[in-house]
This record gives C-alpha cells, sequence and structure tokens, in this order.
C-alpha cells in the first residue's frame, strides 16, 4: 500500500502527464525500437506509425496518476485497452505483458480467450502500488 505522501507525489505529476506525456510516450516508442527492431514484427505497427498506441499508453498512464486513490476504479478503462498493440496474435509467440497491478488483472484472461497457450503469456507487475507503506 502506498503511504499518502507517495500519493501525493504520484498526483502531482497528472498535470504534467496531461500536458506532456503523450510526446513522452512517443519517444519511449522511437527509442524502443531503436534499441529492439526485432519488436516491430510484435506490435501493430499500422497503430504505432498512426500514433494510436502512444496515445492508449499516455492516457492509461494519465489516468492512473490522477486516480492514485482509488486505481481499482480504472479496471473497466483497462479492460478497454486489452492487447490491441500486438494485433493479429501470433499463436507460437510469447506474450509479455507488464503494468500496475489494476492493468494486469484487467489483461489476466485475455489472450487466452484469444487462444493463446497460457504457457506462452508472461506477466510482470510493476507500478507504485507494489510499496508498502
Amino acid at each position: 500500500m502506498l503511504s499518502q505522501e507517495t500519493k501525493g507525489v504520484v498526483k502531482a505529476t497528472a498535470p504534467v502527464l496531461a500536458e506532456h506525456g503523450p510526446l513522452t510516450i512517443k519517444r519511449f516508442y522511437i527509442r524502443l525500437f531503436e534499441a529492439h527492431p526485432e519488436l516491430k514484427n510484435v506490435f501493430n505497427m499500422p497503430h504505432e506509425e498512426q500514433g494510436e498506441q502512444q496515445t492508449a499508453l499516455a492516457r492509461a498512464v494519465y489516468a492512473y496518476a490522477e486516480n492514485i486513490e482509488n486505481p481499482e476504479s480504472l479496471a473497466a478503462v483497462f479492460a478497454t485497452y486489452r492487447i490491441k498493440a500486438c494485433e493479429p496474435l501470433l499463436p507460437e509467440a510469447d506474450y509479455y505483458f507488464c503494468g500496475p497491478i489494476p492493468f494486469m488483472r484487467s489483461q489476466h484472461d485475455a489472450p487466452c480467450k484469444l487462444g493463446i497457450e497460457e504457457a506462452r503469456i508472461h506477466y510482470e507487475v510493476f507500478g507504485p502500488d507494489l510499496f508498502a507503506e
């Protein structure tokens, strides 16, 4: 559980994320694909090139900061995010998901419902909700 001080710091980033989040996320993806061009085979590059992936991630990060007092309220938002960045899915590929706990809970069943074997699905939870007060 986060301390109130930490929650305050996260919430204070929301206005900065609202203004600069899309550009920051865009730069993140540029650097990601420069360092790991092999990932272009995993991402839906037309979505990436049109900025849809960057916009979705920027909105999710902003929403988490804005709703840090009750991140579970974002479950419906994260559920709509799903795995659009990686469509079409390849059954022989491994899939890696990472993010804060509410996001990961919303993503848990989606790949299996789309025919991906559970052994090919990997999760890494991160976020401020992992730190104890």
